[in-house]
């Protein structure tokens, strides 16, 4: 007997070829989105290590700034205590 002009078999045929295919596109996504995971965790922890670099470099850019800062402040005293000192 045949359905549509094709027979069981034939169509049973049919319905495993494209449940193949339906599996095998499948297995594509999962390893797409597997994929996509392992560049996203890659790029977070490359973000994570930028940002780290960069605290580190902002603490070291306050320890300078808060040196200058200090050495002025002793600058400007022993300015003023040499002019105390010369009378002037």
């Amino acid at each position: 007997m045949k359905y549509n002009g094709y027979t069981i078999e034939e169509l049973t045929d049919i319905k495993n070829m494209a449940l193949t295919f339906i599996e095998a596109i499948d297995m594509q996504l999962e390893e797409l989105k597997t994929e996509h995971a392992n560049e996203i965790v890659l790029l977070k922890l490359e973000n994570t290590n930028q940002l780290l670099a960069l605290e580190d470099e902002n603490a070291r850019l306050k320890g300078e700034y808060s040196d200058l800062v200090e050495n002025f402040a002793d600058l400007k005293t022993n300015i003023i205590h040499q002019l105390k000192t010369h009378n002037v």
